[in-house]
């Protein structure tokens, strides 16, 4: 016999729900977000390129937060933890993977490495969910 329950939501949009699985006997708590709306919006900024309307800005990739944590989980590395340098390549290269290239907000550019820019106020910055 499985119980299942809500247990609501975080301030992320991630939606946690336990389940108590008698054959097995374990709690088990599940964690669940729609990330749709991210990965639309971030479709949308790909035509432009990741700019801002003024041009002086370029958003890289939106990371929805539960992949940031299935991240944690499977390679150990807690973000806030790594200095600046650290985290910069960590995510580059996790943004180049294939399988996550809907979090790019710019269609690449910037994350190649291959992007220069002539002033330092126009170097692509990386924003995560929740970093507003």
């Amino acid at each position: 016999m499985t119980i299942t329950r809500p247990l609501g939501t975080d301030a992320f949009g991630i939606t946690y729900t336990h389940t108590w699985d008698s054959s097995l006997k374990k709690n088990i708590i599940h964690e669940s977000m729609d990330a749709q709306a991210i990965v639309d919006e971030n479709a949308e900024l790909q035509k432009t390129d990741g700019m801002n309307a003024a041009r002086d800005r370029k958003l890289i990739a939106r990371i929805p937060m539960v992949l940031v944590h299935k991240w944690l989980l499977e390679d150990g590395v807690f973000l806030p933890r790594l200095s600046n340098k650290e985290r910069r390549a960590y995510l580059r290269r996790k943004v180049r993977d294939p399988d996550f290239r809907k979090v790019l907000a710019s269609g690449g550019a910037g994350v190649s490495g291959r992007t220069y820019f002539s002033r330092p106020a126009q170097r692509p910055k990386l924003i995560l969910p929740g970093a507003v």
